[in-house]
């Protein structure tokens, strides 16, 4: 139920994102003095990181009923859901304002912050730290 609650959010997010959605923001789709092509790539490969968790799914084997079936499945369609989100919300947020506007660690509440959604900002800082505090109570 946590989870179902977690990605209505992060939807809520994204149409609100979109709402605001300028195709203009996409230009200069490479900035050369952020490293161009390269810098994009180095980017990518530091995504990668951040599916964390999925080790969890090889544990669960034991509890599966055809795990040799099950287990790859699994997997799957939780990178692909994954992807997709990630894709959703870095095209929303990059067309609502220029991705070198916000960065740093609260990218996301400081996109809406320059984009003078503030209730947005509140409100993705506040689900954040439920949605943080909800995962740390399911591992213990």
């Amino acid at each position: 139920m946590l989870t179902f609650i977690k990605l209505i959010i992060i939807c809520f997010i994204i149409i609100v994102a979109f709402s605001f959605f300028d195709i203009d923001n996409f230009e200069p789709f490479f900035l050369e003095d952020k490293g161009g092509f390269a810098g994009m790539l180095q980017g990518t490969m530091i995504i990668a990181f951040a599916f964390v968790g999925f080790d969890v799914m090889t544990n669960l084997a034991d509890e599966a009923k055809y795990p040799q079936r099950d287990i790859p499945r699994s997997m799957n369609y939780t990178l692909v859901i994954c992807m997709v989100f990630y894709i959703l919300v870095s095209v929303s947020m990059s067309g609502m304002v220029r991705f070198y506007d916000y960065e740093g660690e609260t990218a996301i509440p400081k996109a809406f912050e320059v984009m003078g959604v503030n209730w947005m900002t509140y409100f993705i800082l506040i689900a954040g730290f439920f949605g943080l505090s909800a995962s740390i109570f399911n591992c213990i």
